[in-house]
């Protein structure tokens, strides 16, 4: 069947629309700045493995993904989050809930008995899920909030257990 007509945007809408797209690409090279900044702030930190930039990656960096290494990191990844904003630095847990292996539809597609789909299969999986965090990429960040990332960072580890 044919298509619903649309109607088109008004002139204000299309204008505001075009602006945003004309400066995002400056807007994507601020935050790439911004995280490859920081990615050479955290360069030294023993527990902490930081984004890979290069020059074919293509993040949005709208967040800057790290892991906290388990076997140097010894502070849960709930706590390192609460310590975190307790610091005034956003962040969240960048995994999934669940593993791709323990989602329902997986198993409802596979079948619950399964093979593939035991755990036991994927301990680095269930692992790496308690290691990533994810920092806010700031629109205009600053140095400051380099420096701040990285201080809040290094006192944790610091106080690690």
């Amino acid at each position: 069947g044919a298509l619903p007509a649309v109607a088109p945007p008004d002139e204000a809408a299309a204008r505001a629309a075009l602006a945003w797209l004309r400066a995002e690409p400056e807007r994507l090279a601020a935050r790439r700045q911004w995280a490859w900044e920081l990615t050479f702030a955290l360069r030294r930190m023993r527990g902490v493995a930081t984004m890979h930039h290069g020059r074919w990656s293509r993040h949005a960096y709208d967040r800057y993904v790290l892991r906290l290494r388990a076997l140097l990191w010894k502070r849960p990844l709930e706590d390192t989050v609460a310590a975190l904003a307790a610091e005034g630095i956003p962040c969240a847990p960048a995994a999934r809930a669940a593993p791709l292996f323990a989602d329902e539809r997986v198993a409802a597609a596979l079948g619950a008995e399964d093979p593939r789909l035991q755990p036991a299969r994927f301990p680095v999986t269930q692992r790496l899920a308690a290691e990533w965090i994810a920092i806010p990429v700031p629109e205009g960040g600053t140095q400051r909030e380099i420096d701040d990332v990285v201080a809040a960072l290094r006192k944790l580890e610091a106080a690690s257990p």
